[in-house]
């Protein structure tokens, strides 16, 4: 049983936002909300957070973001597909390698199974799930996270043979992409979430930013000095006890201070 869907995707304007949510709602029967992003990171930071919440839960999220310009252009109609599981919440996301990055070093995730579409769709025209023209579709369409992945997403929640590769995430997230610290989003208030994870990290840390120098660290927001001085903290975002680290202004912008944005490398050491 499918308690909830979201999607989260580049693709979210108010045409595309409506039609994802009745497509969730006619081949689900639940309603649905559709997260937008602007990046790969982006949608790896919101697809940990949004793992976190569910814990487990039964449920579907759809995740898209499949450029078809530049190095995209080798896969033809853009990044595959592929799915996975933590516990009975099922993942329906493009293999893209920022955007399984967080998932792989958390280590949340051990193997993907990649879909081939024409594959997929001959398997479905045998077993009488589709007919000739919207296999077509599924084949061709611009618009896969809306035709493809909830339709297999669909399937793949109610029987165990859609066909598949099971294959290493490794072979996606290389050692030095899941090494890397990023900022993965710029909050309403200007703080930054960043993809260095918080667990073991001691008391009383210093971590060095090319535009700022040596940063402080404190543990919680409340606990910064209202100097205006861009600080590090555990911050809300991560999965169980491994949250990410934040930078902060108590106040103000750290984007502002520090010039940073959603995407930005990390050059960090203690």
């Amino acid at each position: 049983m499918t308690t909830f869907t979201r999607f989260i995707t580049d693709c979210a304007d108010s045409n595309a936002s409506l039609r994802l949510g009745l497509r969730s709602e006619v081949l689900f029967g639940v309603t649905t909300q559709v997260i937008s992003v602007g990046s790969e990171i982006e949608a790896a930071g919101q697809l940990v957070d949004a793992l976190d919440i569910c814990a487990g839960i039964p449920g579907i999220i759809f995740v898209n973001i499949a450029p078809r310009n530049g190095d995209a252009r080798k896969w033809g109609n853009g990044v595959p597909f592929g799915h996975f599981s933590v516990g009975l919440t099922r993942v329906v996301t493009t293999i893209g390698e920022k955007t399984l990055s967080l998932v792989a070093k958390l280590g949340l995730v051990k193997t993907v199974n990649v879909l081939d579409i024409p594959t997929v769709c001959e398997w479905a025209l045998t077993k009488s799930l589709i007919g000739m023209d919207e296999a077509k579709d599924l084949r061709t369409t611009q618009f896969r996270s809306l035709k493809f992945a909830p339709a297999v997403g669909n399937w793949i929640s109610n029987r165990n043979d859609v066909p598949s590769t099971e294959t290493p995430i490794s072979d996606f997230v290389l050692p030095a992409l899941s090494a890397e610290h990023r900022v993965w989003l710029q909050d309403c208030f200007g703080n930054l979430k960043t993809s260095r994870v918080a667990r073991g990290l001691p008391s009383k840390i210093e971590l060095e930013n090319p535009r700022a120098g040596k940063l402080r660290f404190r543990e919680r927001l409340s606990d910064v000095p209202d100097d205006g001085q861009p600080t590090w903290i555990v911050g809300s975002s991560g999965y169980g006890n491994r949250r990410f680290l934040e930078l902060v202004v108590q106040g103000g912008s750290a984007a502002d201070v520090l010039k940073l944005k959603t995407g930005d490398k990390i050059p960090t050491r203690y």
